[in-house]
């Protein structure tokens, strides 16, 4: 009987001794080398993602006696379409993570003393992001959980992002938070949906992988500030700036000469703007557009040709994007700024060779637009592209061709001595208002059916494209 008893206590203490064993080595450690996360924020109202985000674990260090490994971060491109994805920044180290394996908890602190992981959780070393070691009935209690503790209502082994772990989930709040990946909102993130009038939105759990060869980011190519702002003499470009309910107003900016720094990393430019606005003008019964021309030479300069075109304007940092004009490649960016609420909008892009091709900003406080400014045409080398602003050609008179009256009420003339050609009638929107064919000689064309305004003729001859402006009464 003693020996019965002796067996049978020495089979329960091996058996307790391999469950110990089994149970610790079944711990799913996070800090995993090469692991990534992918995190969105999303608003309250519609699933569209706002913010798009990725942390990396990679490399080592030491603090205050205990080894971490480093998180990276870097944005993501703005996208609610799957996987690929787009880095839009370059790493910068966010944070340090570790794992307690005895105890099962993992310890974390932010890499910036003044970037506060989350309300609850202090900047002194050892913060317990994560606390895996209670039981269902116990009260979870770490740093990323709301003020308010909750009760663990289950944990069962399921399956997250193709890792089957112990999924640990809140009685009160019915979240959800993952051995070795983190929880539903991510990894430094808070674990709570916050009211909506105090916040955008909140976060989740978009995408893991462990292996560090995530298929979801492909890398994002930033054009260089020498790359944007690179221009030969004789480039010509057309800017439009245009507001609902205001007259249009442009300006076409010619490269008339160019000079580095000696160092190369410098440039200057010198350029000649032929700039216009208009106005209504109510004299003589309906309105029409007024304009008013202005010619004046200026001079830039832009530093730091060899760093990112977020170097020139930091704003990249935040939703950054690329795309393709003309065979060209453009880098652009969009973000909010505001309460949350009827928030600002702006937006800009930087082509290769074109320099910026947008300015874009959208008033929050009234959903008004102040400020829309792009690249209407081009003519770099032998490349053209888009269409011209022709009302920003000055009226000058040409040898061989003529055009009268000028102004207009019912009949234009159009007088040449050469061969035929082709004319295309321009509204001073640069829309297409007719086309035709003239004759050698006198022809005549019918502008009777205009309204009053500034209108645009072009005439193509032998390859030559020559544009007159004419005022229709």
């Amino acid at each position: 009987m003693k020996s019965f008893l002796y067996t049978f206590f020495l089979l329960t203490a091996l058996s307790f001794t391999i469950y110990k064993q089994a149970n610790a080595q079944a711990y799913n450690p996070m800090a995993k080398e090469g692991a990534q996360w992918i995190v969105k924020e999303i608003g309250f109202y519609s699933s569209q993602i706002k913010k798009l985000w990725e942390y990396k674990c990679e490399g080592d260090t030491l603090i205050a006696g205990n080894t971490y490994k480093k998180i990276w971060k870097r944005w993501l491109s703005v996208t609610n379409d799957p996987p690929p994805f787009y880095a839009t920044s370059h790493y910068s180290l966010y944070g340090f993570l570790r794992d307690d394996i005895v105890n099962r908890k993992v310890y974390g602190m932010a890499a910036n003393p003044s970037t506060v992981i989350s309300p609850q959780c202090q900047r002194d070393p050892d913060i317990m992001l994560y606390d895996f070691s209670q039981n269902v009935g116990n009260t979870a209690a770490f740093c990323l959980l709301p003020i308010n503790d909750d009760v663990i209502e289950s944990i069962d082994y399921e399956n997250h992002f193709n890792q089957t772990t112990k999924t640990f989930k809140l009685q009160n709040s019915e979240y959800e938070y993952y051995e070795g990946l983190g929880s539903q909102f991510g990894l430094f993130e808070l674990m709570e949906i916050p009211h909506m009038l105090e916040a955008n939105g909140f976060t989740e759990l978009y995408y893991y992988c462990e292996d560090g060869n995530c298929i979801y980011i492909e890398e994002f190519v930033y054009l260089t500030i020498g790359e944007v702002f690179d221009f030969e003499v004789g480039d010509e470009f057309h800017y439009k700036l245009g507001r609902p309910g205001f007259p249009p107003t442009g300006d076409r900016i010619t490269i008339t000469n160019k000079f580095f720094s000696e160092d190369s990393n410098s440039v200057t430019y010198f350029r000649q703007h032929n700039y216009y606005n208009s106005f209504l003008n109510y004299s003589g019964g309906a309105p029409f557009l007024d304009f008013y021309f202005k010619i004046y030479d200026d001079s830039i300069t832009y530093n730091n040709l060899n760093r990112p075109i977020y170097a020139y304007d930091y704003n990249f940092r935040f939703q950054s994007y690329y795309d393709n004009r003309c065979d060209s490649l453009t880098n652009g960016y969009g973000f909010s700024d505001g309460p949350g609420f009827e928030d600002s909008f702006y937006q800009r892009e930087y082509g290769k060779g074109l320099g910026r091709i947008k300015n874009f900003w959208n008033d929050g406080g009234g959903q008004v637009i102040q400020y829309d400014e792009y690249l209407r045409f081009y003519r770099r080398g032998g490349v053209i592209c888009g269409t011209p602003d022709l009302t920003a050609v000055e009226n000058v008179d040409l040898p061989g061709i003529k055009i009268y009256p000028n102004p207009a009420d019912r009949i234009l003339n159009l007088e040449f001595e050469s061969q035929s050609c082709t004319y295309t009638i321009y509204s001073s929107m640069g829309a297409v208002i007719s086309k035709g064919v003239a004759q050698k000689g006198v022809s005549q064309i019918n502008v009777e059916h205009l309204a009053k305004g500034v209108y645009m003729l072009q005439v193509v001859m032998d390859s030559k494209v020559i544009v007159k402006k004419f005022l229709k009464e």
